[in-house]
């Protein structure tokens, strides 16, 4: 089954949201939409990169029949330029990027539901949907984490 066959249309590349962390930085969200997607599939990028980087995977999981929301976090791709730059994350550093990680999640669940979510974290983008889920408070239906996870400073 192809995108248009889904009643995706054809993929022309992602749609650009905002969505406003709790502390009131936009950040910038790409969205490959689904009309009826198998699932919503949040793709978190590690650290020192940017969503774009996961276009190639954003668009394979498309074809297949997901959505996928990918975020550029605070201090990377677009988000970082329009807050303090590249590389800086602001008040509450870490602590700030999984809110906003989360605030991402939570706004894409509304878009697609009832669908089933994946958090699908690479690196450091996986620390959130794992510190999350051993919290309790994680908005996904699961979570895939490949590649090694550093440590975050506190």
């Amino acid at each position: 089954m192809t995108a248009e066959s889904a009643g995706a249309g054809p993929m022309t590349g992602p749609r650009e949201a905002i969505v406003t962390d709790p502390q009131g930085v936009d950040g910038h969200v790409y969205v490959w939409d689904h009309a009826e997607p198998r699932a919503v599939v949040h793709v978190s990028h590690g650290v020192g990169e940017h969503a774009g980087r996961y276009a190639h995977v954003a668009r394979r999981l498309h074809d297949a029949g997901y959505a996928v929301v990918a975020d550029d976090h605070r201090g990377h791709g677009a988000t970082g330029v329009g807050h303090l730059g590249l590389g800086e994350l602001g008040k509450g550093s870490h602590h700030a990027v999984f809110d906003a990680v989360e605030a991402v999640a939570r706004e894409a669940r509304t878009w697609y539901a009832p669908a089933p979510f994946v958090m699908l974290g690479h690196s450091w983008g996986s620390s959130w949907p794992r510190s999350s889920s051993r919290a309790g408070r994680s908005c996904s239906t699961g979570s895939c984490c490949p590649g090694r996870r550093t440590r975050c400073p506190a």
